[in-house]
């Protein structure tokens, strides 16, 4: 009977000593896995480049030389509109941020916008952020913006109706505001309301990366190549040969996230002044008006934007400026919560695929 009951006692240290090690080993694993979320190691090497595309400032110069290109009628039109600003706000007037960020927004996403005040798009010193919309034949909408404007003093809206087909407007809309109501900004970011935009490493990237002055010649973006122009009635994207009559278009940026600096949306916008209206404002802004301006060319930033595949189940030590497009509120929620848990990279340059494209000081 002791025999037996020394046995048991046996049996049952066999049995917890297994256990055991398994609750440590589960402890330490999970340890080790807080470690690697919360404190892991970023560090980059800042690869040599050739092919210089775009310069970097190194001295607090004036950003935006050459607006005298602009006749005197030129903040009255928009390329072929008779154009006026229908709500505005002067939110550069007296500071020089390091960016300014153009979202494109439609006027009845005011859960977006909500979102985006709340996350990534919160005020922040040296960085400025507009909404851009159009108009809306929805009374009821159009009062709620006005309450909305009063509340944050952060639209900005022109005299063209909010849709497909007037994004060129847009887009231009926020060019000109730059030029005559923003100039001194360092760096401009164009971005649409479903993506969520990694500020923390994004500032970085800026000041470390590029410049804490700014660039010249600067467009970044996810960049398209070889896409032909889309002619089937099945897609609202259709185009006819009427409004673009080549097989191909240019290479061009991806609108939901382009990173521009001053002297291009100077030049671009310019370009557009004098040039047919084209309803596809990806191509448009960033195809066909660059593929008229020399030295101009696309900064392929694809490599610092997260696939939906990274979002869903994101790597807490991999480097990124941009989620995906078409991110729901509570994605974007998510996602920044991840970004604001997660230690910020003190520089992102080497994950650029276009490495030959960093630029040099000036």
């Amino acid at each position: 009977m002791v025999y037996l009951r020394m046995r048991q006692v046996r049996l049952k240290l066999v049995v917890k000593i297994p256990i055991l090690a398994l609750g440590i080993l589960g402890i330490a694993f999970v340890t080790i896995n807080i470690l690697h979320l919360y404190h892991c190691s970023i560090t980059f090497d800042i690869n040599s480049y050739e092919n210089v595309t775009y310069l970097l400032r190194k001295s607090n110069s004036h950003p935006l030389p050459g607006g005298d290109l602009l006749p005197e009628v030129d903040y009255k039109t928009l390329v072929n509109i008779n154009f006026t600003f229908t709500t505005f706000n002067l939110i550069c007037e007296n500071t020089t941020p390091l960016l300014l960020i153009l979202v494109h927004s439609a006027p009845k996403n005011f859960a977006k916008r909500i979102v985006i005040r709340e996350t990534w798009g919160k005020s922040e010193e040296n960085v400025k952020i507009l909404f851009l919309l159009g108009t809306t034949d929805d009374i009821k909408i159009e009062k709620t913006l006005q309450q909305e404007n009063y509340a944050h003093n952060d639209l900005l809206r022109g005299n063209f109706l909010d849709s497909y087909k007037n994004l060129t407007y847009k887009h231009l809309m926020g060019l000109k505001y730059v030029i005559y109501h923003c100039s001194q900004a360092k760096y401009i970011l164009k971005v649409d309301d479903d993506v969520c935009v990694n500020l923390p490493t994004l500032k970085n990237f800026l000041i470390r990366d590029l410049s804490p002055y700014g660039a010249t010649n600067l467009l970044m973006c996810n960049v398209v190549r070889n896409y032909k122009a889309l002619r089937s009635y099945r897609t609202k994207w259709r185009v006819t040969r009427e409004e673009y009559k080549e097989k191909f278009y240019p290479p061009f940026c991806l609108g939901w996230c382009i990173l521009y600096s001053p002297d291009v949306v100077l030049r671009i916008y310019a370009e557009a002044q004098r040039t047919r209206f084209f309803w596809v404002d990806d191509v448009f802004v960033t195809g066909v008006l660059v593929s008229k301006l020399d030295s101009i060319i696309h900064t392929d930033i694809s490599p610092l934007t997260l696939s939906l595949m990274e979002i869903l189940h994101p790597d807490k030590c991999r480097p990124f400026l941009f989620g995906r497009a078409d991110m729901s509120e509570s994605g974007i929620r998510s996602l920044w919560k991840d970004i604001q848990d997660n230690p910020v990279p003190q520089s992102v340059s080497n994950r650029l695929i276009t490495g030959s494209y960093r630029g040099r000081s000036t």
